[in-house]
């Protein structure tokens, strides 16, 4: 399904239960007025794969895709993205094997991320000033450690390896000094 780009909120329960749905793209990702994606929007829809959410997203819905189980299931925020905050169990019981949190997320909710089973790797901003809830990764069994910058903030379960930041806006390589910047 293509999402027009003068689309600007999608419905709650939009596409809820929709096990068809395998495609999901917005319309000129550049051109894109969507701001809105609303409370289990995409909840359970067990086939969609890949999307690209829209850099104007600002606001994405409690349970939004949740249970979206496809082994193929895969989240990018696009370049500029200006979304502040996940809301709950966005992505809870998801496919997602990894995500790449967008500088602009503030904070993420309690469960977003709760029982993502092959959920391996989640990246944020070594620039990010991030609070995360103690229970955002409740349940994540293959997640190891939560790699955040030092001015982050998150007290869960999950081990928490504090990295330093470069100039340039990456990990420093050993990650624990910016003296390892390239």
């Amino acid at each position: 399904n293509n999402i027009p780009n003068t689309v600007v909120s999608i419905d709650d329960n939009a596409f809820k239960g929709s096990t068809f749905l395998t495609l999901l793209t917005f319309d000129s990702n550049v051109d894109s007025k969507l701001e809105t994606i609303g409370a289990s929007a995409f909840q359970s829809c067990s086939s969609l794969g890949s999307i690209v959410l829209p850099s104007t997203l600002t606001s994405l819905g409690a349970s939004a895709f949740q249970s979206c189980t496809s082994s193929k299931f895969a989240v990018t925020f696009a370049p500029g993205s200006v979304i502040t905050l996940i809301e709950a169990s966005t992505f809870a019981s998801s496919g997602l094997k990894s995500i790449a949190i967008p500088l602009s997320v503030a904070s993420i909710s309690n469960n977003t991320f709760q029982n993502c089973a092959s959920l391996t790797t989640v990246q944020v901003s070594c620039k990010s000033t991030i609070t995360i809830v103690d229970t955002a990764f409740d349940g994540c069994t293959a997640l190891i450690a939560v790699y955040l910058p030092v001015v982050s903030t998150y007290t869960g379960s999950i081990t928490r390896q504090a990295l330093s930041c470069c100039g340039k806006g990456e990990y420093s390589k050993t990650g624990d000094s910016t003296t390892v910047c390239s």
